[in-house]
């Protein structure tokens, strides 16, 4: 099974149970929390797996650790040359 499949099915089993209990705390009402707990997971899962597949796509690492042992995500390339020297000449020309 791939990651992204596995983390998928996990994340869906986690946010059933979160979403039926917040919504029986809300409604004191089990059979109006399965009908939310049941419909928005299914929901959120396939939008989460869009999500997953966007930021893939991008070529975005996922983490980076510093020298302190903290992660922090990167949401750009560490270099564009073409772009970063068509700007450096563009600014040139003009001074």
């Amino acid at each position: 099974m791939n990651r992204v499949l596995l983390k998928t099915s996990t994340y869906c089993v986690m946010h059933l149970v979160v979403a039926v209990a917040v919504a029986f705390a809300l409604t004191r009402n089990w059979h109006a929390a399965l009908a939310i707990g049941l419909v928005e997971p299914f929901v959120q899962t396939f939008a989460f797996a869009l999500h997953e597949k966007f930021w893939a796509k991008r070529g975005v690492p996922q983490t980076e650790k510093t020298s302190g042992g903290c992660s922090h995500i990167r949401l750009w390339p560490k270099s564009q040359p073409k772009a970063a020297e068509a700007e450096a000449a563009a600014v040139q020309a003009t001074a």
